[in-house]
Parts: structure tokens; sequence; C-alpha cells
């Protein structure tokens, strides 16, 4: 896989997996206004998600929160997957093409930014909101 289209394959994963958690995790927080909230007080365990929307869709709410607590741990080991993945696809040519390998490091770099986030105190907060 050391063309740019395997470079975009593993940059379509890493995008799947992110919009996977963006969808279910980070759109519930912003459209019941959770965002306004300090994040100590949102990490404390007093809105329960299971009571707020999209979980309260029925049929389909049980479900969507499911895909959304999934979404927290599976979106950072794709990430470190796609970047393992793009490090051994240009490691393991002598001379990879310069498109290629700059397409190899721009989805490098964005697993490593989002991986960032995913350390930082808003992600750390709404995987406590998640899992409380």
């Amino acid at each position: 896989m050391t063309t740019t289209r395997g470079a975009v394959r593993l940059g379509a994963v890493a995008l799947g997996a992110v919009l996977l958690y963006v969808l279910g995790v980070v759109a519930p927080y912003v459209a019941n206004g959770l965002h306004h909230l300090p994040l100590a007080e949102l990490a404390s365990g007093s809105h329960d998600p299971k009571d707020l929307w999209p979980a309260t869709i029925p049929h389909l709410g049980g479900w969507l929160r499911l895909a959304a607590v999934l979404s927290i741990a599976l979106a950072p080991l794709t990430l470190v997957f796609v970047l393992v993945a793009c490090g051994f696809s240009v490691g393991r040519t002598l001379r990879p093409a310069p498109r290629t390998a700059l397409a190899y490091a721009a989805v490098a770099v964005a697993c490593v930014l989002v991986l960032a986030w995913f350390l930082g105190p808003t992600s750390q907060a709404l995987i406590g909101w998640q899992m409380d």
C-alpha cells in the first residue's frame, strides 16, 4: 500500500473512526447544551447521557449510545493503527515518491493531532461523562 491511494484509504479509515466519535459523543454534548457547563461539572456525573438526546430516541437510542461508548475506545485505537500503518508503508520502501511520502506524512500528522486531543481535558471530561 505504498501509493498515494493507500494513504487516502488509511486517511478514510481514520476519518471514519473520528466521525463516529464526533457523531456519538461530541454532537450530543453540543446538542444538549452541555458545552456551556464547566468541564468539572460535566465529568461529575450530574448529567446522565442515558437521559439525554439521542439515548431517548425510542428503539434507536440504546444502539446509538452503544456506538458512542464503543467509539471512545475504538477511535484512538484505530488512529494508532493507522499511524503505525503509515510508518510501515513508507518505511518499507527505499525511495517513496515525494507525493506519496507527503500523503502518508499528512495522515500521520493528522492522527497525532487527534490523538493529542483525545488526551486533552475536554476529551477526558467527555469520556467521564459518557462512562458515568
